[in-house]
């Protein structure tokens, strides 16, 4: 799933004073670190809901920036299975998040177990819950210098 936060009026407290004390790229930084952390219970709900208890699909999931973007105002987040390598402990894993559609919609030989959709469905309300609390924080932190 792609979550994206999108258009802050420009007379918002919030982006008034993250212009006059931040540069771009660090305003970017600093908001994208509020919805990855906000985003972090739906990434363990489907981590969590994947049918298998050990296995390389449960540890595919991530939370990333998105890398497409609309417009240059902007920011997205990835928060689903991802694929490629790792290494942990010397060794080199695979991440295998192309599975996800199969284990959750099932194949011909196998019956789907819906995990992704409930935990997106469960998690969108925390998520914009926790989104606003940390763009509180942020403000907070903001104005009193200590962001």
């Amino acid at each position: 799933i792609r979550l994206k936060l999108v258009g802050f009026k420009r007379s918002d407290p919030l982006p008034t004073l993250m212009r006059r004390y931040y540069t771009l790229d660090k305003r970017r930084a600093m908001l994208l670190k509020v919805m990855k952390a906000a985003a972090e219970p739906m990434r363990s709900a489907m981590e969590q809901g994947a049918p298998v208890d050990k296995g390389t699909l449960k540890r595919s999931f991530r939370i990333r920036n998105s890398k497409k973007k609309t417009s240059f105002k902007e920011l997205a987040i990835y928060v689903g299975g991802v694929n490629g390598n790792y290494v942990s402990g010397g060794e080199k894993k695979r991440l295998a998040g192309w599975r996800s559609h199969w284990a959750e919609l099932g194949t011909v030989h196998h019956a789907g177990a819906f995990f992704i959709q409930p935990a997106i469905r469960r998690n969108i309300p925390v998520y914009q819950r926790l989104l606003r609390e940390g763009l509180r924080n942020l403000l907070r932190n903001v104005r009193s210098g200590t962001a």
